[in-house]
């Protein structure tokens, strides 16, 4: 290598199908942190066969694997080059070198991919064999293998420590399979606090999956498990490792990666089964949902609400009213709920692409009306859309409808939920089934519990009371046998009940709830006739104290705080939500502005009032709203979208906008924030793709014309920035260099990397004392949750590990109240976000689901 690059050119042609190079290299006269690339081309250069792929450094025979794709009969070069860290007798050596093809079929009956990638190959001082070093060099001793001196097998182990910034090693790309799934697994372990995320992408950044984990001092297991997504922007697929900055060493062993082929047809696995086994509890009968027949009020069903894309969806909003249930006004004289301006979304339920299923219900006009319009919709919980459907001829009298489609649209989490929107209609009898079967079918027990109302009781104010319900689908002679049983959210049981409900009515049992124990109950209801399952019910319900309720104090926001979409929700769920929240002692809402980006200049009175009517009882039990309000207008915000400098155009249209909105809400707001993670904003694509967009400095100019015009408006306004992605102290010390700490009252930013924010508290607030700044610090976004089967969370929030698979309530429970201690130890304000799926999420009538 002294310079350009060297070439291997293959002799034959090659046929369409995959490739796989594999040899022995050794880099003598490399520096131990250097590199080099390699990567396969057509003989003529015109197109890439293969993914640009560095390899480390190594003093001795070391395997090396690389794999490409041929889609048309061609000659290839093997081409080396982009050397790092040679000196002036370096060179590249290579032995065994080989070209195979390369066989699924015979990989995937392989139990692990990385059998020839093992850490023995490597050598003591250098990174693992087909691992390179990514984001910076930094020290070789933070990347490399060291001898094994605790682990059961082998002799390395790979450490991985953060120094001044986070430490980053990926693997060489592999070829991405057609379907089933990949599972990443190693061991691992750190004498001291310290966190490792594993990821499987797609390269490109594409789809993917990461999982963060905290290490223990004891050797022990973790995986990443990632569905192979049916659709691909790339035919490669890498690992990749990292530990956040100032942690470490992790030591690490035993790395596998296992492709899990998706079954045949013949092979077919129950996708009920598999649903039970991600935390479906199932239903008899051909319904797939619970509470069909609304005998049992809002349980089995949610609200829906997202941010208006524009201006006129506000009006949806408006007029959205809650959704009553009608006794004695169904379709067979029981209960019915009255949709009016809002959507009616039932629990998820077990989806299998390629399947046909039929939702049927029964519609009628509300009295009064003489019109109506309803839609039906099925979506996954990627919000990809499996039926689309509306009903515009809805009449006086109950008529059923049906609707049979086949599940078309890739489903990652194999789930899906049937929704009905319409500004009046009642609707009965719902049904969603496998197959084209329309004519209802009841289940043979309908069995829940009934709250007069929301299902948490604080002690000292509530009573604690409850009703279990058990409905007959069919009335008929005989009982049923009645079971419920009420665990705490580590499963042991608190209390249990058995009764024998007639078959012929429905029959109700009022309930003393016991207060002694507190926290979140879960209650498993189950019915039985003849020893066969029969019917089964789901609910929770809580027992709190009073909390503590920090005193309001204007320019220090609260520390228990919440990042609740409100500006999306119409005033009277706002009017709930500051309820509950109060109840559990919150004192700030950070929230998105959810700025149209239509939005009429001046800005419209039914707008002004609609925000208001949102901010009223948040204001009114003292918890603070604190807007985040994003690079406005949308001509500003595309013109912002470069690597260039703020141009004046952008900032002035920006400062003029922002007076209107905030001129509109100063005596409902106090709280600012401007823009939300800046620092992740980059170029899509082009030659500047993945380059920074909003800078240090070009945040600055915009934060100046922030502050300036918001302190124009009323002195007393705080204004809080920036919302920055983790605690980056490269872009902190820049930006607060540049003059950031004069132009702001408080610092905001979102400890993604963090459970335990105690140490990087301390650091980060002797470093703002450094810049002189002595605003409030905010951490205004962090979550942790699990994916119930029930609630929609997507897999973006799962794969990221922000969510852990449905069993992880308790943990997740754990790592929030951690975070929260550990921030407020440093005196910084915590904004849980989406509390509607990590906290409670309200539904029609007294539901309320709660999470543990």
């Amino acid at each position: 290598p002294a310079g350009g690059e060297a070439v291997l050119a293959t002799q034959g042609a090659f046929e369409p199908g995959w490739y796989r190079i594999s040899a022995e290299y050794r880099t003598p006269g490399f520096a131990p942190d250097g590199k080099l690339a390699i990567d396969v081309r057509k003989a003529d250069r015109s197109a890439a066969l293969s993914t640009y792929e560095w390899f480390s450094a190594t003093p001795d025979w070391t395997p090396m694997e690389l794999f490409f794709r041929v889609s048309e009969s061609t000659h290839a070069h093997v081409r080396f080059g982009n050397w790092n860290g040679k000196q002036a007798d370096a060179r590249v050596e290579l032995r065994h070198v080989a070209i195979t093809p390369f066989d699924f079929a015979a990989a995937g009956a392989s139990s692990d991919w990385l059998a020839t990638w093992s850490f023995d190959g490597g050598h003591a001082g250098h990174l693992p064999p087909n691992w390179a070093w990514h984001g910076g060099a930094g020290d070789i001793r933070n990347f490399s293998l060291v001898p094994n001196s605790g682990y059961k097998t082998g002799d390395y182990v790979l450490r991985l420590a953060g120094d001044d910034k986070p430490r980053d090693v990926r693997s060489r790309a592999l070829p991405l399979p057609d379907d089933g799934e990949l599972v990443f697994t190693l061991w691992a372990r750190a004498d001291a606090a310290a966190k490792l995320t594993m990821h499987v992408v797609q390269d490109g950044w594409g789809k993917r999956v990461e999982k963060r984990h905290a290490m223990s001092t004891a050797w022990q297991k973790y995986e990443a498990v990632w569905p192979v997504p049916t659709t691909r922007e790339r035919d490669w697929f890498f690992l990749r490792l990292d530990v956040p900055a100032g942690e470490g060493p992790v030591e690490i062993a035993d790395m596998r990666l296992e492709w899990r082929r998706a079954a045949k047809p013949s092979e077919t696995v129950d996708p009920h089964a598999a649903a039970l086994a991600r935390g479906w509890q199932g239903v008899p009968g051909a319904n797939l949902l619970f509470n069909p027949d609304l005998e049992l009020g809002g349980t089995g069903f949610f609200y829906d609400f997202s941010w208006p894309k524009k201006y006129e969806h506000y009006g949806n909003i408006l007029k959205a009213k809650p959704v009553e249930f009608l006794v004695g006004q169904g379709v067979d004289g029981g209960t019915c709920a009255h949709v009016q301006g809002t959507s009616l979304r039932a629990y998820c339920f077990p989806v299998t692409v390629g399947q046909t299923y039929t939702v049927s219900a029964d519609l009628k006009l509300p009295t009064g009306r003489t019109q109506a319009s309803c839609r039906v919709w099925a979506f996954d919980s990627e919000w990809n859309c499996g039926l689309a459907a509306k009903v515009d001829d809805v009449g006086a009298e109950w008529k059923r409808y049906h609707w049979t489609f086949t599940w078309k649209p890739e489903n990652i989490q194999k789930r899906g939920y049937v929704r009905f929107d319409s500004d009046s209609v009642l609707i009965d009898r719902i049904q969603v089934v496998e197959g084209t079967a329309a004519a209802y079918e009841p289940p043979p027990v309908m069995v829940g519990m009934v709250y007069d109302r929301w299902q948490y009781f604080m002690r000292g104010r509530d009573d604690a009371k409850a009703r279990i319900k058990v409905v007959p689908g069919v009335r008929k002679a005989g009982a049923a046998n009645v079971v419920v049983v009420a665990a705490d959210a580590w499963g042991r049981e608190v209390w249990r009940r058995e009764f024998q409900a007639p078959l012929d009515k429905i029959t109700e049992i009022p309930l003393d709830l016991p207060t002694d124990k507190l926290g979140v109950f879960h209650l498993d209801l189950k019915a039985t006739i003849g020893g066969k399952l029969a019917g089964i019910g789901i609910s929770r319900y809580a027992i709190i104290d009073p909390p503590f309720i920090q005193p309001r104090t204007p320019g220090q926001p609260g520390l228990a705080g919440i990042c609740q979409e409100s500006f999306g929700f119409p005033a009277w769920l706002c009017a709930d939500h500051a309820a509950i929240q109060t109840d559990i002692g919150i004192r700030l809402n950070r929230l998105f502005a959810s700025i149209p980006p239509d939005l009429p200049q001046p800005i419209p009175a039914e707008f002004i009032q609609q925000i208001k009517a949102i901010c009223k009882p948040f204001n009114a039990v003292g918890i603070d709203v604190m807007p985040c309000v994003e690079l406005i207008p949308h001509s500003a915000d595309q013109g912002a979208r470069n690597v260039d400098p703020a141009r004046e155009e952008d900032l002035k249209a920006f400062g003029s906008h922002l007076k209107d909105y905030v001129s509109a809400f100063k005596d409902d707001v106090l709280y600012w924030e401007i823009f939300n993670e800046p620092n992740l904003w980059r170029m899509p694509s082009g030659p500047n793709a993945g380059k920074r967009t909003m800078g240090p400095e070009k945040y600055l100019e915009f934060q100046k014309v922030a502050f300036k015009t918001i302190k124009g408006i009323d002195p007393k306004l705080q204004v809080v920035c920036n919302a920055l992605n983790n605690v980056d102290f490269d872009w902190i010390d820049a930006w607060m260099k540049a003059g950031a700490g004069k132009f702001m009252d408080a610092f905001s930013f979102h400890p993604y990397s963090e459970i335990d924010f105690f140490p990087q508290g301390v650091q980060l607030e002797k470093a703002m004392q450094g810049y002189a700044f002595k605003g409030p610090l905010v951490n205004s976004e962090k979550y942790f949750g699990a994916n119930l089967f029930y609630d929609r969370q997507g897999y973006e929030e799962t794969r990221r590990g922000y969510y852990l698979p449905y069993d992880g309530e308790l943990k997740v429970a754990g790592w929030s109240i951690q975070h929260f201690v550990s921030s407020v130890g440093v005196g910084v304000p915590v904004c849980f976000f989406n509390p509607t799926g990590t906290i409670s999420r309200r539904g029609p009538d007294q539901e309320i689901f709660l999470y543990d």
